[in-house]
């Protein structure tokens, strides 16, 4: 997926004629540059080192790079100052107050679900028209699709992951196969309209307009449709990894 995206990136800036800001770095400036920046790359190893090793929780993990970088920004490359912090804490205020804002909505949305039984509904009506797991599998990622445009990515795993993952199971569908295409297909559906969270969470950092958002997002999520697809008909691609590490 990183790789389709990067070729649509790379294909949009040379249809628009996006030249590089700058020369091919040299060889001096690549290691001059590592070495100013140690600390940041240091920080993702710590994260996942400090997960793995059980020293934190992933819950507690956000609040440990938060601090981290605050000390690093301070103490180390001195960027940061009492009132850039304080900035900074206003302007992630009023970011996570508008994302939050969709997920309570969203929170709402979800609670009405179950309470009109729209889950069995749903996983009657798809058995129904037909037991062939590639439609099956376009019938559950299309409903993903439509959701993920209304609601937040964990509501719909905690609501519908134990209604879906028991009719794919039902047909034959890898169960890690599917948890990959259902992560897959819900952030794609966070990236759409009306209330897309990773869109106005994108619009928000950027500063931008929705309606600009959108006239850009669809070479994206033809990519992304396109993978989607491609990851559905050949499994393997995604299996081989866990089928090497647990036989």
């Amino acid at each position: 997926m990183m790789i389709g995206l990067m070729i649509t990136v790379w294909i949009t800036s040379t249809r628009r004629g996006y030249g590089a800001e700058r020369e091919k770095a040299t060889i001096k400036e690549v290691f001059s540059a590592i070495g100013e920046s140690i600390w940041a790359l240091l920080f993702p190893i710590l994260l996942l080192g400090g997960i793995r090793s059980g020293i934190f929780t992933p819950s507690e993990v956000g609040a440990f790079a938060c601090i981290y970088a605050i000390i690093i920004g301070a103490f180390v490359y001195h960027e940061l100052d009492f009132l850039k912090i304080a900035k900074t804490l206003g302007d992630t205020v009023i970011d996570v107050g508008a994302i939050m804002f969709i997920i309570a909505l969203s929170g709402i949305f979800g609670y009405g679900i179950p309470l009109e039984n729209i889950p069995k509904l749903l996983t009657d009506a798809i058995l129904g028209i037909s037991q062939n797991k590639y439609l099956v599998m376009l019938i559950i990622l299309g409903i993903l699709v439509i959701l993920g445009m209304f609601m937040d990515g964990s509501v719909i795993i905690l609501l519908f992951t134990p209604i879906f993952l028991p009719l794919a199971k039902a047909v034959n569908i890898d169960p890690v196969h599917f948890g990959i295409l259902l992560c897959t297909i819900i952030t794609m559906g966070n990236m759409t309209p009306p209330v897309g969270l990773a869109m106005y969470a994108v619009c928000q950092i950027l500063d931008i307009s929705v309606t600009d958002y959108i006239k850009d997002m669809w070479a994206f999520l033809f990519t992304v449709i396109v993978l989607v697809v491609i990851l559905m008909f050949f499994p393997r691609l995604v299996l081989f990894l866990p089928n090497l590490l647990f036989g």
